[in-house]
């Protein structure tokens, strides 16, 4: 999802970086919160996310970054912990804050151009991620402990 950045400084409005990407993360309890974690860092984004898979034991995110011709992977059980050990209101400061990547990001891996959307095999080993504008599929050895 793109979040509107609220305090947008003048360099980044001229490269036209005026929206942060994000990941909803929705607790699905009664009352449940809503957080949207950052997949941007200074000077590093994660723009225009297109497609995510999970991994067969719940443990990694595979997000497709589409214009920056990546896979990002992202710890899914550091995600939820921040989640749950978080209020509401800590949740919606969060996701204008790009210096919490750090916190639950596995690693970014380059693929070919555009990739649109990932999929991950039965046992979770490899991720397959379908790229758009060389019309090709890159395979990644997943990061499986």
């Amino acid at each position: 999802m793109e979040q509107p950045k609220n305090w947008l400084p003048v360099c980044e409005a001229e490269n036209a970086q005026i929206f942060s990407n994000n990941l909803a993360v929705v607790e699905t309890k009664a009352g449940g919160k809503v957080a949207c974690m950052p997949l941007d860092e200074h000077n590093n984004y994660d723009g225009n996310p297109y497609g995510l898979a999970v991994d067969p034991g719940g443990k990694y995110v595979y997000i497709g970054i589409r214009s920056m011709h990546r896979v990002t992977i992202l710890d899914l059980g550091k995600l939820i912990d921040i989640v749950a050990s978080s209020t509401q209101e800590e949740l919606d400061d969060m996701k204008n804050d790009l210096t919490l990547m750090v916190d639950y990001l596995v690693t970014r891996v380059n693929v070919g151009l555009g990739p649109s959307s990932v999929a991950l095999s039965p046992d979770g080993k490899i991720c397959y991620a379908a790229n758009y504008f060389t019309n090709n599929i890159s395979v990644i050895q997943t990061p499986v402990n």
